[in-house]
């Protein structure tokens, strides 16, 4: 595991832990709390693609609050993968639900709402991407602490 010398906050900052920490954090808040709050609207007569996005988008809350928790592992290949599918997923479902509300007569309350709440889960999506993008081809700048010790002593 990687350590510098001072505290866990100065390490996070060094190896750009601290900004995947954000973005991860708010992201599965956002999405946790979007979707969590959606729950009540499930009834007997809700269908199979209203179950489906509100289970899936649940998961991938649950798998960023994890990756938020081991921030570590961000930048191997499955947690990219991960990370772009969450993205790719907010896309597929709220860009055509934007869509659909704009498009819709509904009330004007009904359509502030749920453009705050698509605004935002594609603003996750577009953050969550970047994260993907930058751990993907971005090398960490510290790869060991014997690279760290080595590099100290001389």
């Amino acid at each position: 595991m990687l350590r510098l010398a001072g505290s866990t906050k100065d390490h996070d900052r060094a190896t750009g832990r601290a900004p995947a920490r954000l973005v991860l954090g708010l992201s599965a808040l956002w999405t946790l709390v979007v979707w969590l709050g959606r729950i009540a609207l499930i009834d007997a007569e809700a269908g199979a693609w209203m179950r489906s996005r509100l289970l899936i988008s649940l998961l991938f809350g649950a798998v960023l609050v994890l990756l938020w928790w081991r921030v570590d592992v961000v930048r191997t290949r499955s947690a990219i993968v991960t990370l772009v599918a969450y993205a790719v997923w907010m896309v597929a479902v709220w860009g055509p639900s934007l869509v659909v509300t704009l498009a819709s007569g509904s009330s004007l309350g009904y359509q502030v709402v749920h453009t705050v709440l698509a605004t935002g889960s594609l603003i996750s999506a577009a953050a969550v991407a970047g994260l993907a993008r930058r751990a993907a081809f971005y090398p960490p700048t510290i790869t060991s602490t014997s690279t760290a010790a080595n590099s100290t002593a001389r």
